[in-house]
């Protein structure tokens, strides 16, 4: 079912985040001081959260019902 994919993900986005803002030389989004790689990297992360999340629900709703 791709959970493993999704934890996946999560982690890469938050050690990824992290890591970039550690970083001196990073391209940063115009006025606000925000790297672009930690802004995507937080945005995977999130995602990554809301599918994990989906598929938990989803799968115990199909539990549910089964009982």
């Amino acid at each position: 079912d791709g959970e493993n994919s999704w934890f996946y993900f999560l982690w890469y986005g938050l050690g990824r985040a992290w890591i970039e803002g550690l970083r001196t030389d990073s391209l940063l989004i115009p006025g606000t001081g925000i790297a672009v790689s930690q802004a995507l990297s937080v945005v995977l992360a999130t995602v990554s959260l809301v599918a994990l999340v989906y598929h938990r629900r989803k799968a115990f709703a199909q539990r549910k019902g089964a009982n």
